[in-house]
């Protein structure tokens, strides 16, 4: 059996190594080591045939021998065929019901930082509401709290709050702890979500002087080809840093963002202009030896892409102010362009990974549908070079 001397020893090694990972002690028994230096005991058991883990407390708080004794007694108590998910007829608080479905819906599906993105989400509703049974909340309970967030005018924060509230509450129910979801009853009764527009640039003539400040940037020669690749292909900023060379074809001119790096989880294509296949043929020379197209400064071996801020950075340093223009403009600055020029307006969004292909195949073929994407996005590379050139 391992010791607790050992046991220091891997934890050690694993959060060396910058990945999470576990420790197997035995008998269902591990010790989760996350990224953030957080070390957590889980039991992992099955329960009518459906595998469910346990949490036990945090290492050292909860040491190994102590982690030993209670994974024992819940062995016990599952072989008597008790229910150790949740105590038997026994009413779980809001805030129990949370730290259940946390770990066993979210902990072991996605990363640590999502999961503390829902944990700082539901903070408001746990304090005034997280001590009351999950059964014996009202809707108006959950109305007051986000009100309270609503009074501070993060109305896009109350509604994730209420859809992250109304998910939990589904998990109670499921789980006898509640009988109805008083979230559904808010419907209707939220403050309208604010439109979320970023700053952009859409007259031609605006376009045209950050198309030349782009030309003529002075720094970072792949910081000008991010900013101009951007411009072209006006895909998310996320999509762009984190874009790697095996995602294009260079032959068929095409460049295919698999789904996981997309915000609606399906994979998209970018046709690429001949502008777009020669700016990545003279930036293949600079960084074609890693994996990303845009490597972070400090990444020797090109393993790791650059941050997140970098582009608005550059931005800044060409006189483009956060008010005025961001990273994230490209997008809105493509659309409008594009339907002033009257292309079609499903093509653009198709374009944009607004809306998915499959939904417009009754309106084009898949070979028409991709050509007419192809001739935009030609057309878009070469309008953008006529305003930069000075063109009208």
């Amino acid at each position: 059996m391992i010791t607790e001397k050992e046991l220091r020893k891997e934890v050690a090694r694993i959060l060396g190594s910058g990945k999470r990972g576990e420790v197997p002690i035995e008998n269902g028994l591990v010790l989760d080591v996350m990224t953030s230096g957080k070390t957590a005991w889980r039991f992992r058991f099955r329960e009518n045939g459906k595998s469910r883990r346990k949490s036990l407390g945090d290492y050292p708080l909860v040491s190994l021998k102590d982690a030993r004794t209670k994974r024992d007694e819940m062995r016990l108590a599952v072989l008597r065929g008790e229910s150790i998910v949740r105590p038997a007829r026994k009413a779980a608080t809001l805030r129990e019901v949370f730290e259940e479905w946390m770990a066993n819906q979210i902990e072991p599906q996605f990363t640590e930082k999502y999961a503390s993105i829902l944990r700082i989400r539901m903070k408001p509703l746990l304090r005034d509401c997280g001590s009351m049974l999950a059964g014996e909340i009202k809707s108006s309970d959950i109305l007051s709290v986000i009100r309270k967030v609503e009074a501070k005018e993060h109305y896009e924060t109350a509604h994730r709050l209420k859809q992250l509230a109304g998910q939990v509450f589904r998990y109670a129910i499921a789980t006898d702890n509640a009988l109805m979801d008083p979230t559904y009853a808010l419907r209707g009764a939220l403050h309208a979500k604010n439109a979320k527009h970023y700053p952009r640039i859409t007259d031609p003539a605006r376009v045209g002087q950050l198309m030349r400040a782009i030309r003529d940037m002075g720094q970072s020669p792949v910081m000008r080809v991010l900013l101009a690749l951007h411009a072209y292909t006006f895909v998310r900023p996320k999509e762009l840093r984190e874009a790697e060379w095996a995602e294009f074809d260079f032959d068929n001119a095409l460049w295919r963002i698999p789904p996981e790096k997309m915000k609606m989880r399906r994979p998209h294509i970018v046709p690429l202009a001949k502008q777009v296949i020669d700016l990545l043929r003279g930036l293949y020379k600079l960084t074609g030896h890693g994996a990303y197209l845009f490597p972070a400064q400090t990444s020797m071996d090109g393993s790791r892409h650059i941050s997140e801020n970098a582009e608005n950075k550059a931005l800044r340093d060409r006189g483009y102010m956060r008010t005025e223009m961001v990273g994230h403009g490209f997008r809105g600055m493509a659309s409008t362009l594009l339907h002033n020029a009257g292309w079609n307006s499903q093509v653009i969004e198709i374009q944009l990974s607004h809306i998915d292909s499959n939904s417009v195949r009754e309106s084009y073929n898949d070979a028409d549908y991709m050509d007419k994407r192809v001739e935009m996005m030609q057309w878009y590379a070469d309008y953008l070079d006529a305003l930069r050139d000075g063109a009208k």
